[in-house]
């Protein structure tokens, strides 16, 4: 049976024929081809991480790289051959000569092809290089999957690819990416970009992910009256999720009390809200008295949020007032996270005079990532007077909770919602 042959055709290519003619030329052509392919190695890795704006031309090279190595590696090969396995397996192999028996007048193939140590020694030096380039290159290829990647994508010359890149960068999926400073200075950087949408991903990618490095410069970004007010807003917004802090709130407080622009108000008032300092309670009370009637309602979330005493304070005056229509939705829904006992008996006489139909449209906001957060609750007002009771003093009003679930003439709604209120309770007993 015929042996495989892997090398033993490579002189019919005409591969390695300068090289191969001496081991002197077969050393020099390998030192030369193993520098060369270094430093296009480090080169290429320099250009990637730190100036390329483009994915596709980094792969290019990437595939480039990995072929010199195959190459670099072959060569390397044949002079590890030749020193171990003599000059005739390389003139054989690479020049096509046959030795000739000093007894015998017809040539004769005297050396083994060596085709698996050969192809072994191939592998492992081409593994080899790539390691040693990869450790010289400081790892470049995990730095370039963990940071390189998406920095390449933020310096893209097409706006919706960086956005793309921040918005992969804030995917759960790449959690474990959101600890890193290089991906977290990247996103911080991107604040400046010239497109006004990239720095609105930007900043809201900074609240996501928690940056509490970005704090100073989504701070400049939101107090920046030059600034779009769209991105000004998410600022408002990130400042809000990464935790209350004395600075932020004032600042937030201020561009809410001061700015004429809707926008922008809503925007610190979401991160208000999120925040839910007792501190800004006198400050939302005074933006609920707004001429605006979305900036009301979400000053009543934003307090709603804290609820506090001082909230409930607040609240309570506008109760009082007995409000109408979309005002009363949203003074209702802040006075159930706001009241005390001492309101229940309230809520319950309240019930009982509203009208059954009386009903609250849904209205809510839903950030970038498709988080909802529900600013008034799409209900009829006696639910919401219902769950005033069961917010503030349930067990002392549990038979009539019992009567509403009970009632054939309540609406299924109501019943549906004290049903539940009546399960909750029992857990709460165990």
């Amino acid at each position: 049976m015929a042996r495989m042959q892997l090398v033993s055709s490579v002189s019919k290519w005409g591969m390695l024929q300068w090289p191969a003619q001496s081991r002197g030329r077969l050393v020099i052509f390998t030192v030369l081809l193993s520098a060369a392919t270094a430093a296009f190695g480090l080169w290429g890795a320099d250009y990637a991480l730190h100036r390329s704006h483009s994915v596709m031309l980094n792969l290019i090279m990437m595939t480039a790289c990995l072929v010199l190595l195959v190459i670099v590696a072959f060569s390397q090969a044949v002079l590890v051959g030749d020193l171990f396995f003599g000059s005739q397996w390389r003139e054989q192999i690479f020049l096509g000569k046959k030795p000739v028996r000093e007894d015998s007048a017809h040539d004769m193939r005297v050396v083994d092809e060596r085709s698996s140590e050969f192809l072994i020694a191939l592998i492992c030096l081409f593994f080899a290089n790539g390691f040693a380039l990869n450790t010289a290159a400081g790892g470049f290829m995990d730095y370039y999957q963990n940071e390189g990647f998406s920095k390449v994508r933020l310096r893209a010359d097409e706006p919706s690819e960086r956005i793309a890149a921040l918005v992969d960068i804030a995917d759960p999926f790449n959690q474990k990416l959101w600890e890193r400073p290089g991906i977290q200075d990247s996103v911080v950087e991107s604040f400046s970009d010239p497109d006004e949408d990239v720095r609105a991903q930007a900043v809201w990618t900074a609240g996501r992910l928690k940056i509490q490095s970005a704090r100073p410069a989504l701070m400049q970004t939101l107090g920046d009256a030059n600034q779009n007010s769209t991105v000004r807003a998410e600022a408002a917004v990130a400042l809000g999720k990464l935790g209350n802090d004395t600075e932020s709130r004032r600042l937030l407080e201020e561009v809410a009390a001061d700015s004429t622009d809707h926008t922008l108000q809503i925007g610190c008032l979401r991160g208000l809200g999120l925040m839910a300092s007792g501190l800004s309670v006198a400050p939302l009370g005074e933006l609920v008295e707004s001429d605006n009637e979305e900036v009301q309602i979400y000053a009543l979330w934003a307090l709603g949020q804290i609820g506090n005493d001082l909230a409930r304070g607040v609240v309570k005056k506008y109760v009082d007032a007995e409000p109408t229509g979309v005002f009363r939705c949203a003074v209702y829904d802040a006075f159930k996270m706001t009241a005390s006992k001492e309101d229940t008996m309230w809520a319950r006489r309240e019930f009982q005079r509203t009208d059954k139909e009386a009903d609250c449209a849904r209205v809510a906001w839903e950030d970038r990532s498709a988080k909802t957060y529900d600013i008034i609750w799409g209900e009829t007002v006696r639910i919401k007077l219902l769950k005033i009771v069961a917010n503030t003093n349930p067990f002392d009003h549990q038979e009539w909770i019992q009567r509403l679930v009970n009632d054939p003439s309540e609406s299924w709604r109501v019943r549906e919602v004290a049903d539940e209120v009546l399960k909750q309770m029992k857990k709460a007993k165990r």
